[in-house]
């Protein structure tokens, strides 16, 4: 005789694990955060052994303690993505990082409206009486190093998080719960990780939201994240280095100009930055129309609409 009552404890706890299409999302998502994390965490800690060995020290507010701390969170999520592309069978295609794309067309495209928006919120506090260039800061050897350090900088910090929040999660979100509701969800948790930055405040906050949400309208649009990668490199080499103006209140050594910010922190962005000036939204708001005109909607991607495939057990 079957002793139903041993097997239905059984039969519940599979049902919390699994659905019609395998693992639950919620689980899934659950141990990718849980690797992605731990491996930061082993990672911060094994630098910073190795560092105090060395008798190093990596200023917070130095490019080089930016692009270590950037190097670990991508390392950490390329590590974590692979392990759940292992365990669902997929490939790195299926997340949205196709390797024939990368640095190609939408990466360059990218990054040349990462450029672009920046230097355009700038150049209106410029002409409003809000921000002076002043004189160049580095010149010779010392030029080409933050030049050098900046560009690897901006790029590595672009890849790191946009992997980390909108490649492997994105993806998976999306499939239970359609794209926009998804990529909402994400954007928020991608502006609460700013909160602890230096002078940040709720205008800079939002900001940042909208700059998450053009992130992943270029994702909706090109079907991969290397726009979004572009658009983000862009950005923080123009907005750092550049134009040399804090970001979200820090800023970091190695810039190229000794600029400066005058007037009212509704016009300059403040402590925080340019980010935060009146003109960063409708700068945002005018390159969200500019590129949903220029990048028509398209056929969606997978997790995008009801025409593919289907959905995921939540």
């Amino acid at each position: 005789m079957i002793d139903y009552t041993a097997a239905r404890p059984s039969l519940i706890f599979r049902k919390l694990l699994f659905g019609s299409h395998g693992l639950r999302v919620i689980w899934r998502l659950l141990i990718y955060f849980a690797v992605l994390i731990s491996c930061v965490l082993l990672l911060l800690k094994g630098v910073g052994a190795l560092l105090r060995a060395l008798h190093w020290r990596l200023g917070n507010q130095s490019v080089e303690g930016l692009l270590t701390a950037q190097s670990l969170l991508l390392l950490s999520a390329l590590f974590a993505i692979t392990v759940m592309a292992k365990i669902e069978r997929r490939s790195l295609i299926d997340y949205w990082i196709p390797r024939k794309n990368a640095f190609g067309r939408n990466f360059w495209e990218g990054l040349g409206w990462g450029l672009a928006v920046p230097v355009a919120i700038v150049l209106l506090i410029w002409l409003s009486h809000g921000y002076s260039f002043g004189t160049l800061a580095l010149s010779g050897r010392a030029l080409i190093r933050y030049l050098l350090l900046w560009a690897a900088a901006a790029l590595i910090n672009a890849i790191a998080e946009n992997l980390a929040i909108l490649g492997y999660p994105l993806f998976t979100l999306a499939s239970a719960i359609r794209f926009w509701p998804a990529a909402l969800l994400l954007t928020g948790i991608f502006t609460v990780g700013h909160i602890g930055n230096a002078g940040e405040n709720r205008l800079g906050l939002i900001s940042i939201f909208l700059q998450g949400f053009f992130f992943c309208l270029t994702i909706c649009r090109t079907r991969d994240l290397w726009f979004s990668v572009g658009l983000h490199a862009g950005g923080i080499f123009a907005e750092d280095f550049l134009l040399s103006t804090p970001d979200s209140g820090v800023v970091y050594n190695g810039h190229l100009l000794n600029s400066s910010f005058h007037g009212s922190p509704w016009l300059t962005g403040g402590s925080v930055g340019p980010e935060a000036s009146v003109m960063a939204f409708i700068v945002l708001a005018l390159a969200l129309i500019l590129f949903d005109r220029i990048h028509r909607k398209r056929e969606a991607p997978q997790g995008i609409g009801n025409s593919h495939g289907a959905r995921s057990s939540a």
